[in-house]
């Protein structure tokens, strides 16, 4: 049988032993020096036995062999050894290249800080503000969202990703990808209470899941894990958001009256309009009008303005109230500062978020109307605003007396 490249096996009859008493005729099949890299015999006792073989192979040739000629002897040892390691597993060759291909690093990586600098420039973070987030810009830009993310979105973004990059900044983007287990514990070490946990572990996913986009790692591994979420569930259970009473209302109204007027409006504002607290922090008076306030885009929390139509309690505060210029903010920037100055006084202990809150509480108490509170509110879902603001034993009575502290209520 001629050797070609279709068919590399020769057949020839051969004498072994030729110079002992075991001399024997035999039939020596030779050939797959391209595909093994050496030649390979077998003897028979027929010729029909060798050329029933030389077919057998000849055919495996066809099927796979014309690709293994391109292998060098590197890689065709470096296979043998590969088989060899696998052999006491129950996977084969191409599912350890397969997997191997999926979690080895990119070519097209790069590090971690490099992968950070060009996610937040997708978020309109420039280097100097990751420097120094939130510091150096100016009011005015302040109020420009950018591709739809707000300027608090965009600092939290920097000062949430500086501890990361301190961490993991010099570590390839598509091999930190792969450390779930080791990115966890850092969490958990480096901030103390679930939420803050969660947050930050949020901000790692983002970037994580736009490295996945741009092919430079194949696998997040900031997604939540089964303690984190029992954890969560249990702080939310512990730290409901709480509401201040009619009588407390009273009593901190009637004392910023007396002892900070000019903090008074932002609380009775925030009390009886249901205004978000970061809304309320960057309103001007120019948006406060007689019938209602106006959250422009850039204000407002997701990104779509609204209008507020002022309720009669809160028309009857401004109608009293001293207005400030249209350009100036109702929010003192030390308003938190002071506010506590005022509930320390009165010992008076502040729950979060608790103008808001107290606002959605007293106003669904008031009507009863789960829809409407909770699209003043703007809450897309209505199962948000069933878990904040339902059961939470505010008595019809006690609904109507929050609504009448009203200035004159106070003398």
């Amino acid at each position: 049988m001629a050797n070609s490249d279709k068919d590399p096996w020769t057949i020839r009859q051969i004498v072994v032993h030729k110079n002992s008493p075991h001399a024997a005729e035999k039939w020596e099949l030779r050939g797959g020096a391209r595909v093994f890299g050496r030649p390979v015999r077998r003897y028979f006792m027929t010729k029909t036995e060798a050329t029933k073989k030389a077919r057998e192979l000849a055919g495996e040739y066809r099927a796979h062999g014309s690709q293994a000629t391109g292998l060098s002897d590197t890689q065709r040892a470096d296979a043998v050894k590969a088989f060899k390691l696998l052999r006491d597993t129950s996977g084969s060759l191409l599912a350890a290249v397969e997997f191997f291909v999926k979690h080895a690093p990119k070519k097209s990586s790069c590090d971690a800080e490099a992968a950070v600098f060009r996610f937040l420039d997708t978020r309109g973070v420039s280097r100097k503000e990751f420097d120094n987030p939130g510091k150096h810009r100016e009011p005015e830009a302040r109020e420009r969202r950018f591709k739809g993310y707000s300027w608090k979105h965009r600092v939290d973004l920097a000062h949430r990703m500086r501890p990361f990059v301190r961490k993991w900044g010099s570590d390839p983007i598509s091999v930190l990808a792969l450390k779930r287990t080791e990115i966890q514990e850092w969490l958990q070490e480096t901030y103390k209470t679930p939420t803050t946990i969660d947050n930050h572990r949020r901000t790692i996913h983002s970037l994580f899941a736009w490295a996945i986009s741009q092919n430079l790692a194949s696998d997040n591994p900031a997604k939540r894990w089964h303690e984190l979420s029992t954890l969560l569930k249990d702080e939310k259970k512990r730290r409901r958001p709480g509401i201040l009473t009619v009588e407390a209302l009273r009593s901190l109204l009637k004392y910023a009256r007396e002892k900070d007027f000019e903090i008074l409006l932002c609380l009775v504002i925030g009390a009886f309009s249901g205004i978000r607290t970061e809304e309320l922090a960057g309103l001007k008076w120019e948006l406060v009008g007689q019938d209602m306030i106006h959250i422009p885009s850039w204000l407002a929390k997701t990104g779509e303005e609204r209008d507020i139509t002022l309720h009669s309690t809160l028309k009857s505060w401004l109608k009293v109230m001293p207005r400030g210029k249209d350009n100036a903010k109702v929010l003192p920037g030390d308003f938190g500062k002071r506010r506590k100055h005022l509930c320390d006084d009165l010992n008076l202990k502040w729950p979060v978020n608790a103008l808001r809150h107290s606002f959605g509480s007293y106003r669904y108490a008031d009507t009863g109307d789960i829809a409407a509170t909770a699209f003043e509110m703007r809450h897309e879902d209505p199962k948000t605003f069933r878990q904040h603001y339902l059961n939470r034993g505010i008595s019809k009575d006690a609904a109507r007396k929050y609504w009448e502290v009203v200035p004159d209520s106070l003398a």
